[in-house]
């Protein structure tokens, strides 16, 4: 949280500097200062100067280049997901047209919204969430999700693509109706993929929620479900915002809409990771617990079943070796299941391990 903090900390800074007559005295324009402050970013975080959580700032940077370069590698996790967040950051992007004629034009007389450079910037984030789900239909060859994920963005850049028609040629061309439709279209399969797929929510037997739980009570995930619903539906404010809210203005709820759609996405990514977390540890790519070799507090326990006799076995008196013989019969029943390739290889290397170390610990018992 250091980073963020810290940008949010110095972005407080610029704006005071802009609201009081501190901005006179130094006889600066304040139409400069947005550009200042995206200079100062820009430089903070590719420095290679070792402050402030290098590797991390290192990180974003190479994640970044390796969405720009989309379709041209394996896409990993962190690629679509980053992208995904890009996504919900369509206002901040289709407004740079807008902050490079304010900041280097020096005019607050900027009009971007009928230019092609607002539907480029807006179209970015969709089209390359398309060319990475191309990408790992190239490399898996299953149709689903990949292709289903695809039509999710076909559908975004169509949504795109029809409401900046609607801003060019007016209601009388017929595009806000395009628009409507599309974007009844594009939120019903975006949030049923969102519940069903993101969360693995839907689960009938389990309250429409999932088997698996790790944050709080079911009530948060219920809150979850139904505002991740409602917050989908923050288009419909856009067709009449003068029924809505008569006194103010159209930039102002299009400003609304942005901060909703952020903390949508905040949302979304918690239950997105805590999904993907336990998908990784039924394929045994992760693991909820690590048997340690001594017994822990009875308190302690895990509800999954696949772990029932793991933790069984961690509470008894020299449960260490148990557990770890427990644990190497169930990496040997995943392995003997699996076909033999690159994943089922790195489960028999774990198996092995974990053989050498029950062996070890059976020499110095002995």
């Amino acid at each position: 949280m250091e980073l963020p903090c810290f940008i949010f900390l110095i972005w407080s800074v610029f704006v005071y500097i802009n609201l009081t007559p501190v901005v006179l005295q130094l006889d600066v324009s304040p139409l400069w200062l947005p550009l200042v402050f995206f200079s100062f970013v820009v430089v903070f975080w590719i420095s290679p100067l070792n402050y402030m959580h290098r590797g991390a700032r290192f990180w974003l940077v190479r994640t970044l280049a390796r969405i720009l370069t989309s379709g041209s590698r394996k896409v990993l996790f962190r690629d679509f997901f980053l992208t995904d967040i890009l996504c919900s950051l369509v206002y901040s992007l289709n407004s740079l047209p807008l902050f490079v004629c304010v900041s280097v034009g020096q005019s607050v007389g900027c009009n971007t919204s009928t230019s092609a450079f607002s539907l480029v910037f807006a179209a970015i984030p969709p089209f390359l969430r398309l060319v990475q789900c191309g990408r790992r239909y190239y490399d898996s060859g299953n149709l689903h999700p990949h292709g289903s994920n695809a039509l999710k963005y076909i559908l975004s850049l169509s949504v795109v693509t029809a409401s900046y028609i609607w801003r060019v040629q007016g209601e009388e061309s017929g595009a806000l109706v395009v628009w409507i439709g599309l974007s009844v279209v594009t939120t019903v399969y975006a949030t049923g993929w969102d519940l069903f797929f993101d969360w693995g929510f839907m689960d009938r037997k389990h309250g429409m929620l999932r088997a698996e739980r790790l944050l709080g009570s079911d009530s948060q995930y219920y809150f979850a479900l139904v505002s991740n619903v409602v917050l989908r539906l923050g288009w419909v404010l856009q067709l009449s915002p003068g029924h809505w809210f008569p006194t103010v203005s159209l930039s102002s709820i299009s400003l609304l809409l942005a901060l909703l759609e952020t903390l949508r996405r905040v949302q979304w990514s918690l239950y997105r990771m805590e999904n993907e977390h336990l998908s990784n540890v039924g394929q045994y790519r992760a693991t909820k617990d690590i048997p340690l070799p001594h017994a822990r507090d009875g308190s302690e326990h895990d509800d999954d079943d696949d772990l029932e006799a793991n933790n069984h076995n961690r509470h008894r008196t020299g449960s260490s070796r148990e557990a770890l013989q427990s644990r190497l019969q169930i990496l040997k029943r995943h392995v003997r299941g699996r076909k033999s390739d690159d994943d089922s290889e790195e489960e028999v290397r774990a198996a092995d391990r974990v053989r050498a170390g029950v062996g070890s610990m059976s020499s110095s018992s002995e």
